[in-house]
Formats: C-alpha cells, structure tokens, sequence
C-alpha cells in the first residue's frame, strides 16, 4: 500500500475526487467508461485516524459500479492507461476499505454484506448480473408518476410494507426477506452520496407491528432493464406515537435532487400519507443538510396555496393564528416545522433582504439566515414576486396566484398537494437546470451565452434565444383574434387582455386598474411618492427607471434619436415621436365628446378640462385656483379676464369647440354668472399659453 508521508488533507481530498467515480450500469458496454457521478463525502469513506495509513488515489481510478435496477455492486480498480481491472496488492487494500467501511456502518449487516459484490475478480460474475436484470420487476405497488426533460423521460414510484409482526403469512416473510435484501443494497449506494444517514434498525426491534414503509423511485427505460433506479425513502410507524408516520431517509441520485425531482417525490410521499386517516402527523428524522431544503421548499409551497397563508394574512400578524394552524394540520406538518415554514413564508412576503425588520433578522444565525434566504429565492420562480415591502399590499389577482399557482385548489378536505416544478403549465427538468443555474451566475456574475451577432451576453440560455429573434425578427408567439404576433409569451399575455378587457389590477387607493402588474407598481408610486430610481450623479430620482435613463443622457450629452427630415435630436425617443408629427400634421389624440384633435397628448388632457368644466363650473374654478376656500379670488379672475377676452376676440368663436358661435359662450358664461355674481367665466391661463385650441 502506498503511504502519504506528508499528510495535507485538502490535496488528499482532491486526489480521491478525481480518482473515484459511482455509476449505475444498465449493460455490460456501459463497464468501459468512467464517466459517472462524483461521490460527495468520498474522503469520509476511505480517511482513518492516522494520516499516514490514507492512501494516495493519485494514480489510481476507482469504478464503483452499481446494476441500475437490482443494484448489484462490483468495484473496479481501473488504471488510466489500460481501462483495464488491475489485480494488485493496491486494488485488494482498497476493495478491503470499502468491505470495512460498509461492514462498520449501522445499516450494514453482516449478511446483507455477503450478498453484495465487492471484488474485482467477479466482474463477469457482475456481468451476468447486468444480462439477467432485464426480467426485474420493482417491489410493492406503483403509488406516484412523473415525467420530465419536456416530458420525454418518465419516472416511476414504487410502495413496498415491510412488517415485523410475529404471526406472519410465508409469503409475506418472503416480502420480507425480499426487501431487507434489496434495501440493504439501496443503503450502500446511498452511503456515498449522503453524510448524515438516520436509518430505522434501531426502531425494528420495539415496532408493535406497524412496520415500515419504502419508496422506491425508478427511471423507465425503453431498452436494456426497463427500470433504472434513481433513489428511495424509508418510513417506520414507532410504538411511542402510532399516530405519527418519520421519514428516517430520503436518498435521490445527486444529479436528479438538483434537477427538482427531490420536491416532486416528497410530494407524492405527502400525497399518498394523506390518504392514510390512521396517520395524524408527519415527521422528519434529524433531516441532512441537502434534505432539509427540499424539506423546506415543499412546505412551503404547498402552506402557500392556501388562503390562510395569503400575503395580506401573513404580513398581518407577526404570530401563527388558529385558522394557520388549522390549516396546516390538513398537511399533518408537525408544528415545529409548520411554524419553521411560517417564518420563511414571511420572509418570502417582504420581498428582498433589505425589507426584514432588524428584530426578524436578529432570530437568525448566519447559517439559517442563509438557507431560508435561499429556500425564498427558489419560491419567487414559482410564485410570482411579492411586493418589496409589507406596507403595499397585492393586488387581488396577485394574491389569489400566489395561493394557487403552483397547483389548482383542491375542493376536497384533504388538500391536493402541489407539483412544485410547475407553474400553471409544467417546467420540465432541463429548463430548471437552466434555472438553477442562471441563479447562481447571478451572485458570481458569469455570463457565458454570447450572442454571434452582437455584444450581448446573458446568463441563461432561454435569454439567448430570446435575444436572437431581435435579430431575426421572429414572432413565434400570435394572436389568434388578431394579426398581433410577439417574440415573448409574456407580451401576448398583456395583449390577449386588450380583446378581453380584463384588468386584473386594482388600485385600493383611487379608481386605478390596469391590465400590467408593472403599470400597477408604476402607478402605486404616484400614491406613495417612492422614487427608487436615483441617480449617482446628481440628486435626481424618479419612480420610473425610463424616466433615470433619459435623465442620465443629459449628464453624458447623449442625443441618439435623429429625425430623417430634418436635423432635429433628442436624448428621448417619445420627443422624437412628438416632432414627426409636425412633419405629417398627425394629430391622433382626439376627443369624444367634439371634433378637437391634437398631436400631444397633454394637449387633449388640458382641452377635457374644459369639457369638465361644462359640468361643474365651480370645481373647474376651485382648481385653478380661482376660488379658495370657498370665495372667490376676484384679483385671481381678472387677470385672468385679460387672456381669456383677447382668446376670444383672436379666435373669433367657440372656446369649447374648434368652430363654434358667440351663443355656446354666452351660455356658458350665463351658467357660471349663477353661481358667481357680477364675475365672467375665467379659464385656466395653462390652456392659453400652451395652445390648447392648436
């Protein structure tokens, strides 16, 4: 055996990462490669308490293959040269650390130990094994189905009852050699991918007869073995609480936890527990690190589509109310998890970091503040974002989505539990790999997708695409009521709401409604005076972040927008708009009440006025502040007079309508005389001076 003199243990874990790799094998031709998955915890496995007997992995590989159905485990010493098996003194020592090491571990038994392939000179014995496994067939009953990568790949779930009653059927001790057998296969596998196991041995000794159950979940394959194994779960019904079902392990494959497979199992776990009316709590057995944010996540999206845990609700106490409670318990959450889940559900409601009341954040460590934040940040890709700050409330439609999106309402007492990687319509596992790691290029900056055509530079690859149809001019996405296309869903979901009418977005402050949730958040502003938007240069600050990039041209001089006919510029392409109509005398602003029309939009909103003005005289006065507190400022409407007679005397006509007689003013005039004696009609200066009669 190879001896490491000089011990440095963050060059001894590197040597073992690139050394050992685990695969399931579904044929014999799969034996030649190595490209499998990386073990997480592999050091744990092989390091001793003295440094000098570690071995050194530096010019080894080591295959640790599993059958991807019956899970038959063969270890092949490989050199890097050959890719061929080497019998060797090295290859003995390390087939021996992996014997020993599985032999100490709790769930190992040593007759499950012999049942296992362990040694390089089986390989064909392995192969044999790979052949036959085309005739298995998974334990127990199919409870759960899912589908992903664009529902091309399908995935099944499988419950198998282990009992430990004494008075037994011969078949069901055969159902339960069977799945002892089997499970201490799965355990195996396990033990290199998870560092904190709980297991259930130690409970199978004092069960009343409840037993255990194990979920088994399999990738279905269309050749070679049918059914590749991607994990398993282990539940057992204690003595001391037969009203309570624990979760004492929960394994996925790395590669499909990280894909969201892990809340899609769970749920399904969820779903078919509920059905059981003998099981009043579920429970979780001191869950592993990688667990307890799948753990996390789930809960709390299945606490979310439930309208006791709405955001004006949660936002509204700082403590779990009865009907919360209530709720949680058709989840049978036990309550220091459901309260656990409030909390992050709170935090999901403000919105971002910056919004937590220094109390709240006091409550945690800097380890938990860190995976509740990210348990958050993966809820706001399935419910859509609340708002920034706990004053504003959502609007109704936005609440009533953030209840239901993940999954329509269940009308049953028991809740339907949510498919938590979809959002209305399914996102399969490749996009929230995309997903996944477009998140985490946020925080590192990474911007890997360029464009061949331009500078841009994105995250992820779907902005890529995007992107491109800028330059291709593709619309894929149409109107079926009119020639309208887009190249983005989302702005064929705003426009679908034109035909419709529908404007989901109230304003809870004035008669405000909208059909965009950002036109909302726009207009709420003008309610609050938040002007988020500031800039670094000046003291400016708007609530549109348009309204700062125009601004900022002012301190870089910038005049991008040119009008081809002649040598006007401007930094704002809507002054631009505004100048070409001077150019084809378009006027498309135009009332509905006579023939007036005008190029400028403000220039409508001035001439309403007058037609408000028509309908109540005195509010028209109150606003120009001709009349204050209730008398009128005389001094106030003479200088108005001046104006307003030498409009009239120039136009000649009506100052209601382009073309009108003397008759529509003077009854006007009359309407107003009634209410302010001996005083003449006074219009807003405002109107004069800036042409409103263009």
């Amino acid at each position: 055996m190879m001896i490491v003199k000089r011990y440095d243990r963050n060059e001894y874990e590197k040597h073992i990462r690139k050394a050992v790799r685990i695969k399931l094998i579904e044929s014999v031709n799969e034996m030649k490669t190595l490209s499998g998955s990386e073990p997480w915890f592999v050091h744990n496995h092989f390091e001793l308490s003295r440094p000098e007997d570690n071995i050194d992995f530096s010019g080894l590989e080591v295959a640790v293959c599993y059958a991807s159905a019956s899970l038959f485990l063969h270890v092949a010493i490989l050199n890097k040269d050959s890719k061929e098996a080497v019998s060797s003194p090295i290859a003995q020592q390390i087939c021996q650390r992996i014997k020993s090491q599985l032999k100490s571990h709790p769930s190992i038994t040593d007759r499950s130990l012999e049942q296992l392939q362990f040694f390089v000179e089986r390989r064909k014995g392995f192969q044999s094994l790979l052949e036959g496994q085309t005739d298995f067939q998974p334990l127990g009953e199919m409870v759960a189905e899912f589908t992903f990568d664009n529902d091309k790949r399908s995935a099944q779930m499988y419950k198998a009852e282990r009992t430990s009653r004494k008075t037994m059927r011969e078949s069901d001790k055969m159902t339960n050699e069977k799945l002892r057998t089997y499970l201490a296969r799965a355990q195996s596998m396990a033990f290199w991918f998870i560092k904190e196991l709980n297991y259930t041995d130690e409970y199978e000794r004092n069960s009343d007869g409840r037993g255990f159950f194990h979920y088994f979940v399999y990738e279905l394959k269309s050749h070679g073995c049918p059914f590749k194994f991607l994990g398993y779960a282990t539940l057992f019904r204690p003595d001391n609480s037969g009203d309570s079902a624990r979760i004492s392990h929960f394994m996925l494959a790395p590669q499909y936890t990280h894909n969201g497979l892990g809340s899609e199992v769970l749920n399904a776990i969820y779903g078919d527990l509920l059905k059981d009316d003998s099981i009043k709590q579920i429970k979780i057995e001191k869950p592993a690190k990688q667990f307890k944010f799948v753990r996390d996540f789930t809960d709390c999206g299945n606490l979310l589509k439930m309208s006791e845990f709405s955001g004006t609700k949660v936002m509204a106490t700082n403590t779990i109310t009865e009907d919360m409670t209530e709720a949680a318990k058709k989840l049978k959450l036990e309550m220091s998890q459901y309260k656990r889940a409030f909390e992050i559900i709170r935090l999901f409601f403000y919105g971002e970091e910056r919004n937590v009341p220094k109390n709240l954040l006091s409550k945690y460590s800097e380890n938990e503040w860190s995976h509740c934040w990210r348990v958050v940040e993966r809820l706001k890709k399935y419910v859509r974002t609340p708002p920034s700050s706990p004053e504003k409330q959502l609007p109704k439609p936005v609440q009533e989505e953030a209840q239901i999106s993940l999954t329509e309402r269940s009308s049953a007492s028991v809740p339907k539990m949510a498919k938590l990687n979809k959002c209305t319509r399914r996102i399969s596992i490749t996009k929230h790999k995309d997903h996944f790691q477009r998140q985490t290029r946020s925080h590192t900056g990474g911007k890997p997708y360029k464009c061949h055509q331009c500078p841009y530079v994105s995250r992820g690859m779907s902005d890529l695409k995007r992107h491109t149809r800028i330059h291709t001019d593709e619309k894929p996405f149409k109107c079926n009521q009119c020639s309208y296309s887009n190249a983005q869903s989302s702005n064929l979901k705003l426009h679908i709401r034109i035909h419709t009418g529908e404007k989901p977005f109230k304003c809870n402050q004035c008669s405000f409604a909208s059909s965009s949730i950002s036109d909302w958040k726009r207009h709420m502003r003008t309610h609050t005076g938040e002007k988020p938007y500031k800039c670094n240069l000046c003291s400016y600050s708007s609530a549109q972040s348009s309204n700062l990039k125009v601004h900022m041209r002012i301190h870089t001089d910038e005049k991008t927008f040119k009008c081809n006919q002649c040598s006007f510029i401007s930094s704002c392409i809507s002054d631009l708009n505004r100048h070409t109509r001077t150019h084809t005398d378009e006027k498309p602003f135009k009332c509905n009440q006579c023939s007036y029309s005008s190029g400028q939009s403000s220039n409508l909103k001035l001439h309403m006025r007058i037609h408000t003005a028509l309908m109540n005289p005195h509010t028209m006065l109150s606003q120009f502040s001709i009349i204050s507190g209730g008398k009128c400022t005389f001094a106030a409407l003479v200088r108005f007079l001046a104006s307003v007679n030498a409009h009239v005397t120039l136009k000649g006509g009506c100052i209601i309508a382009d073309v009108g007689t003397q008759s529509t003013l003077v009854w006007f005039l009359a309407s107003v005389n009634a209410h302010v004696p001996f005083h003449m009609i006074a219009v807003d200066a405002r109107i004069i001076t800036q042409s409103a009669f263009d």
